[in-house]
């Protein structure tokens, strides 16, 4: 595996992560 895919990875999970806490926040 590629060091840099790792990073996309992650990259990618944290967006999610973020979008998930936005919409919590400003509910439906």
């Amino acid at each position: 595996m590629l060091p840099h895919a790792a990073d996309d990875i992650s990259r990618d999970g944290k967006s999610l992560i973020l979008a998930y806490d936005h919409g919590l926040e400003h509910g439906p």
